[in-house]
């Protein structure tokens, strides 16, 4: 609404002192360009919108250094070889468009522009400037206007994952926590805060650290980054028990099937119950030598077949792979330790090293992939 009601003074006074310079009679020129009058008085209006507040003051700047800059340029001007070129032209020619124009303006602006469009807020102006322009910059101009406005949450949900993602940890802790403080905490600005303080620790998940992801899984029970880093936690603390139960239940989760932390879930349980990885132990291997043959070949089978099963749970074990290969063929099924190694480039087609390793000992039992 303000810049309509400037727009209207600016066009107002624009076409009423160009008709007065038009209309005057030729012998009442003082030599000086009717241009000049014009952009006078839009000076004179413009101070006067801007002390009124009806005009923002970076806006009013911004007219002003432009009608300086155009005053500059028409006082260079030769008056009278302006004068004479306005003499020549018709003053009807000149009349009807400077009323036309500002009015067909307007319409043009009211069918083709949007009026009722309101003003994007700063913190919407950063978070699209942050994806189009240098980083460090915008970085800059946001910690500026933080610096001047130190409890604007908008300005703080924007620059703290910019501070995370780029490593710079302790700033990000002070823009986490400012965003839980001004605002309503959710899961993730809790679990920010958390990674924030991890980063700071160099790895190490302090108390400090767990209380926030712990905040963010009362927020939000479901919240994979949270659990996560809990796990994390209770394996950095040696607690296995604890370890295992929190990547079973990641592993149990339906979200994010694709996830990066699945990985490592996987190898971090494992590495944990080395036990589910492994082939017959010594007991079975001794109870297997007391039975029968066909109960034996059962017993094998069925050990094999588990293995099989962990892998498709946990394909990211290399030895579980060699060690399934190895036994089917020992129990004669080259059909099936060929469907293994199959599997097993599968599971590891992004690993060339670990996929190497694998390939060379199926090559050493004559195994090739179907």
């Amino acid at each position: 609404m303000i810049f309509f009601i400037a727009a209207a003074i600016l066009t107002g006074a624009v076409i009423l002192f160009m008709l007065r310079a038009v209309s005057a009679k030729p012998g009442d020129e003082t030599g000086q360009s009717p241009a000049m009058d014009v952009y006078k008085a839009q000076m004179g209006e413009l101070d006067r919108d801007a002390a009124a507040g009806l005009i923002p003051p970076a806006d009013a700047e911004a007219a002003r250094i432009e009608l300086s800059r155009r005053l500059l340029a028409e006082s260079r001007k030769d008056g009278s070889a302006a004068a004479s070129r306005s003499s020549r032209v018709p003053r009807p020619g000149i009349i009807i468009p400077i009323i036309v124009l500002p009015f067909a303006a307007i319409g043009l602006y009211a069918w083709l522009g949007t009026p009722g469009m309101p003003d994007m807020p700063l913190g919407e102006r950063m978070s699209s400037a942050l994806q189009n322009q240098d980083v460090e910059i915008l970085m800059a101009q946001v910690e500026k206007h933080l610096a001047e406005n130190p409890n604007d949450l908008r300005g703080w949900t924007v620059i703290a994952p910019v501070y995370l993602r780029r490593e710079r940890y302790n700033d990000a802790v002070l823009a986490f926590s400012n965003v839980n403080r001004l605002g309503e905490p959710s899961a993730a600005s809790e679990t920010g805060l958390g990674e924030a303080l991890v980063g700071a620790q160099e790895g190490v998940i302090s108390d400090e650290a767990r209380a926030a992801f712990q905040r963010a899984l009362k927020l939000e029970p479901g919240f994979i980054r949270a659990r996560f880093f809990l796990a994390i936690a209770a394996d950095q603390d040696g607690d296995r028990e604890e370890a295992v139960r929190r990547w079973k239940d990641l592993l149990a989760s339906s979200e994010e099937p694709d996830g990066g932390w699945r990985r490592i879930a996987r190898q971090r349980l494992a590495a944990l119950q080395p036990e589910t990885q492994v082939g017959p132990g010594g007991a079975e291997i001794d109870a297997a030598s007391q039975m029968a043959p066909e109960d034996r070949q059962a017993m094998i089978r069925s050990m094999v077949a588990g293995l099989a099963e962990r892998l498709k749970e946990n394909p990211d074990d290399q030895d579980g792979w060699i060690r399934l290969i190895r036994s089917y063929t020992v129990l004669g099924d080259r059909e099936a330790a060929a469907r293994a190694l199959g599997d097993a480039r599968a599971a590891f087609a992004g690993d060339p090293e670990t996929l190497g390793k694998i390939v060379a000992a199926a090559d050493a039992l004559g195994v090739a992939a179907q």
